[in-house]
């Protein structure tokens, strides 16, 4: 998984990422997970996590139950939706004060007056209130907190191959192990 000719990651992939780290390695766990099972006289070498043939062989994803897809913009929003999940940081959003505009490809948010920016900032704009005599000026900030895409395609990144060195040295050990050190 750490070396190999894949293609580079999406740029608002590597945004995500821990300084934009090479594909297939962000948190480690899908690594950690690579297992094996004996079967019959063999045994087989792989991982139980569900995004791993997508990840190994490609493909497109599409939304489900949703109308698009729905993609952090930011690193902030992408551990907070790893936390809390997406529902949740829109409900967080919503109460604490965040005016939300579902737009075709973005969810953006309009930050209230005196709280902390979330997400991709994108604007900010002078708003003037009128008063009788005079007029007061208040500032918003915007914010891009998701991108949201019809799908997306994922490239073929295959992890899950054993060169012929390795095999040899599986089969050597799936040999002492099945067989208890008898030749």
């Amino acid at each position: 998984m750490t070396e190999g000719p894949w293609t580079a990651n999406a740029a608002l992939t590597q945004a995500l990422k821990n300084g934009g780290a090479s594909p297939l390695i962000a948190t480690g766990e899908t690594r950690a997970s690579i297992t094996f099972k004996l079967v019959g006289n063999g045994f087989v070498v792989g991982t139980n996590k569900k995004h791993a043939p997508l990840i190994n062989f490609g493909g497109t994803v599409t939304a489900k139950n949703a109308q698009k897809l729905i993609l952090p913009a930011s690193k902030d929003v992408k551990l907070r939706v790893d936390s809390w999940g997406v529902k949740q940081t829109i409900s967080w959003l919503e109460s604490s004060g965040w005016k939300l505009f579902w737009r075709p490809g973005a969810l953006i948010g309009q930050c209230p007056e005196g709280r902390k920016g979330f997400g991709v900032q994108i604007a900010a704009s002078q708003g003037k209130t009128r008063r009788k005599s005079r007029k007061t000026s208040k500032r918003f900030s915007y914010y891009l907190i998701f991108y949201r895409k019809k799908s997306i395609t994922v490239p073929r990144r295959e992890f899950m191959v054993i060169k012929p060195e390795q095999m040899k040295v599986l089969q050597e050990v799936g040999k002492q192990y099945l067989f208890k050190g008898k030749p």
